[in-house]
C-alpha cells in the first residue's frame, strides 16, 4: 500500500506543470520524504508494527523525539498488545534488536530502550531462533546499552545459543573466547574492557579455570598492574561471580603452577603445619608472605 502511494505521489510530481526540471537526488529525496511522512501518518491496528515499520525506514534518521512522542500517544494500546505477549514477540524482538544494532547513536539508542522497557517491555525476551538482546549489545561492545539491560533486568547468565548455534554459557564467556585482530584491538580495547567489566559486575558467572585465566590475562592485565595482588583484588571483588569449587581457583589466583618448586613445597609445609587454609585466608583478606609467591 504504502508503496504504490509513494510510486503515484512520484507520478503526479514529476507531472506537475510549474516544475521545469528537477534533478535525481532532489527526486529521490522527494520520494523518500513523501514515504516517510505516509508511515508516520500510518495508524495502525498494531502500533508496534508501525513503530519497527519506522526503525526500517530510517533507523537513526528521525528525530528520536518523534519515536517518543509516537510511544506516548499509543501507550496505552501498546500496553494492551503486550497482554498478548506471545503474539507480538517477534515485533517486539525485531524492535529491540533494530535499536541495539543499527542505530549508532548511543544516546539515541539508550533513551528508546528506557521508553520501552518504562512501558513494560521485558529485556529477557527470548526468540528461539535468535540470541538474547545481551549477546548482540556485547558482541558489538556497545557498553552501555549492555548496562542499561542488565539494569532493566535481563539475565547476565543467559547462554548464547540458538536452534543453529550452541556454544557458550554466557554472553561474557562468548565475548572471551572470540578472536579478534591483535591489530585491532586498540581500537576495541576500551568498549571491550567496559563491557567485560559491566557483565562481572553484575554477576555472569565465572565457571571454569579457562575462563579465569582469560580474564586474567585480559581484564586484569590491562585494568592493574598485572601483578598476583592484582589477582587476589580480583577474586575478592567477584568471588560472588566464581562457580568453580575446588582449591584449584585458589591456585591459579596465587599463580602457583605445577611442578611445584622447593621452595613452594617448603611454603605449603608451613601452611599445612599451621593449619591454615589458603582460600580463607584469601577470603578474610589476610594474607601472609608466605604464600604470596
Amino acid at each position: 500500500m504504502i508503496f504504490n502511494l509513494v510510486i503515484n505521489f512520484k507520478i503526479e510530481f514529476f507531472k506537475h506543470k510549474r516544475i521545469k526540471y528537477i534533478n535525481y537526488k532532489e527526486t529521490l529525496d522527494c520520494v523518500f520524504l513523501s514515504a516517510k511522512i505516509l508511515i508516520m501518518a500510518r495508524v495502525s491496528e498494531n502500533p508496534l508494527q508501525t513503530f519497527l515499520d519506522k526503525l526500517y525506514l530510517e533507523k537513526s534518521g528521525i528525530p528520536v523525539k518523534t519515536y517518543t512522542d509516537f510511544i506516548d500517544i499509543h501507550k496505552e494500546q501498546i500496553i494492551k498488545i503486550l497482554q498478548n505477549y506471545e503474539e507480538n514477540k517477534s515485533i517486539i524482538y525485531d524492535i529491540l534488536i533494530n535499536i541495539i544494532i543499527h542505530i549508532n547513536d548511543t544516546d539515541y539508542a539508550e533513551i528508546l530502550l528506557l521508553k520501552l522497557f518504562d512501558i513494560g517491555i521485558d529485556p529477557n525476551i527470548h526468540i528461539t531462533t535468535n540470541h538474547s538482546l545481551l549477546f548482540y549489545a556485547s558482541l558489538h561492545y556497545k557498553h552501555r546499552l549492555v548496562k542499561v539491560l542488565l539494569e532493566n533486568g535481563e539475565n547476565p547468565n543467559i547462554p548464547t545459543r540458538n536452534i543453529v548455534l550452541s556454544n557458550y554459557n554466557s554472553p561474557l564467556e562468548f565475548l572471551l573466547n572470540r578472536c579478534y585482530s591483535s591489530y585491532n584491538y586498540d581500537k576495541i580495547k576500551e568498549n571491550r574492557l567496559k563491557t567485560i567489566q559491566h557483565l562481572l559486575d553484575y554477576a555472569t558467572y565465572i565457571t571454569d579455570i579457562p575462563m579465569l585465566q582469560v580474564l586474567k590475562d585480559e581484564y586484569i592485565r590491562n585494568t592493574g598492574q598485572n601483578t598476583i595482588n592484582d589477582n587476589i583484588q580480583f577474586y575478592l571483588k567477584y568471588r560472588k561471580n566464581i562457580t568453580i569449587t575446588d582449591n584449584t581457583i585458589i591456585m591459579n589466583i596465587l599463580e602457583i603452577k605445577q611442578p611445584l618448586s622447593l621452595q613452594t613445597l617448603c611454603k605449603f609445609s608451613v601452611i599445612n603445619d599451621l593449619k591454615l587454609d589458603p582460600q580463607s585466608l584469601v577470603d578474610n583478606r589476610i594474607i601472609p608472605s608466605c604464600i604470596t609467591f
